[in-house]
């Protein structure tokens, strides 16, 4: 595995690292690591020598300058280390997200366990912390729900806690699905569906709330395939993309007939539901 520094970013301000770190995370990395002055990448040396990857690196500093270097890393239990700096999350009094060595008492409402393992969606991140808050407002009870890019899984076992019976998650990464096959045990959740693959491998249609917390570039991208999944009054709940980036995705659902119903934002991130009109 690779680490890459990014630094010298060009204003350095605390927009322009997430703006990096949203464009990293639409690569298959297997980390990223938000530091004062820039940020840090953790890669596999396969990815890192791409031509894909390097042409990007070379549009993204001619866009917003800033320096790398990059260091291998030694062959350590990576996930055992960052397991130790993992704390518990709490959506206000609605959820806590723990792991199972976390010896805590939740007064939240509701409770789920995540065993990481690197996997995106501990609710760390402020998507998936908006993605929570906005399920809170929804009703799950007997709905057919998806979890595009499910991550740890922590959407779709929500989407269980709160009463959905029918729902199907899917992520294109190994290490997510295997990691969600062990979450959903934990949670006791284990009638999701999990696909390991892509949205072409989810054959179901018809759903009453789509999940989609991946970023910008899945939503534009495949936004239309996941309203042709929705039923006539489904709900679309999105988010992995930057503020700067809202009248983009709202313009765009617009010529697809769909309008927003709620936006919600929290450190420069934005979450939005959207319904078909």
């Amino acid at each position: 595995m690779l680490k890459l520094q990014i630094t010298s970013i060009e204003p350095t301000t605390e927009e322009n690292i997430e703006i990096l770190a949203a464009l990293f995370s639409s690569f298959d990395v297997d980390g990223i690591e938000i530091l004062e002055h820039g940020l840090a990448v953790f890669l596999s040396d396969e990815l890192f020598t791409t031509g894909e990857f390097k042409s990007a690196l070379e549009e993204w500093q001619s866009i917003q300058p800033f320096t790398y270097d990059w260091e291998e890393l030694p062959n350590i239990n990576w996930n055992k280390e960052w397991e130790s700096h993992f704390d518990p999350v709490f959506v206000e009094d609605f959820l806590t997200i723990k792991a199972d060595f976390h010896e805590i008492e939740p007064n939240t409402k509701y409770t789920i366990t995540i065993n990481p393992k690197m996997s995106f969606g501990t609710g760390h991140h402020a998507t998936t912390w908006m993605m929570s808050k906005v399920m809170e407002q929804l009703n799950f009870k007997d709905k057919k729900v998806l979890d595009a890019g499910s991550g740890t899984g922590v959407l779709a076992i929500l989407a269980k806690v709160l009463g959905a019976n029918d729902i199907v998650a899917f992520d294109n990464d190994p290490w997510c699905y295997e990691n969600a096959l062990e979450n959903v045990q934990i949670n006791d959740a284990s009638t999701i569906q999990l696909i390991e693959g892509s949205l072409e491998a989810v054959k179901d249609e018809d759903f009453d709330i789509i999940l989609a917390n991946i970023n910008r570039n899945f939503i534009v991208e495949h936004g239309h395939e996941l309203i042709h999944k929705l039923n006539t009054d489904g709900l679309l709940v999105i988010s992995g993309f930057l503020n700067q980036d809202v009248k983009l995705i709202l313009d765009y659902f617009h010529k697809l007939n769909m309008v927003a119903q709620y936006l919600l934002t929290k450190d420069n991130w934005s979450c939005v539901i959207l319904k078909k009109w």
